[in-house]
């Protein structure tokens, strides 16, 4: 396989990414691809995306990544932009929510499938940016918590 004629050769792990980093490892990504996702993927936390949090292109990608037998798109630039406007304002408390957002009604519910979707998240992403004098440095943390127990943290 391709990935034994590499140098040196390596196996496929078959198992989830520890860092975002190992993307650049995978057959077809290149660094600049890599970079071009680091702001919407995450290798911590559960399986379920949190629509108060995520992306509109992680939004969009779901509806047909989640269901690939169903590749009919629910909700189009238009609607997503509906979905973060309202939730700038109001968080959804439950996923009806959603359809209080603009043009959305009951659309909602047909565009992941039932469990890919949830209104928290255990997840945060917590970005400090330091100066001194010319210099700066940006750190960024990925918590996992449950409750007020902090489950990991990574730094990158």
């Amino acid at each position: 396989t391709h990935y034994r004629q590499q140098s040196p050769p390596y196996a496929r792990r078959g198992a989830k990414l520890t860092a975002v980093d190992e993307l650049l490892l995978v057959r077809g990504f290149d660094e600049e691809r890599v970079n071009s996702l680091r702001p919407h993927i995450r290798v911590v936390g559960e399986e379920p995306i949190n629509v108060n949090t995520a992306t509109a292109e992680v939004l969009h990608a779901w509806q047909f990544s989640a269901a690939p037998e169903n590749i009919t798109i629910i909700f189009d630039g238009q609607d997503i932009d509906a979905l973060l406007e309202y939730r700038r304002s109001t968080p959804f408390t439950q996923l009806a929510d959603m359809a209080l957002a603009e043009g959305i009604a009951e659309r909602w519910s047909t565009a992941w499938v039932e469990g890919s979707v949830q209104v928290r998240g255990s997840v945060f992403m917590i970005e400090s940016l330091g100066r001194v004098n010319q210099g700066s440095r940006l750190a960024r943390a990925i918590v996992e918590k449950q409750g007020n127990v902090l489950r990991s943290l990574k730094m990158e």
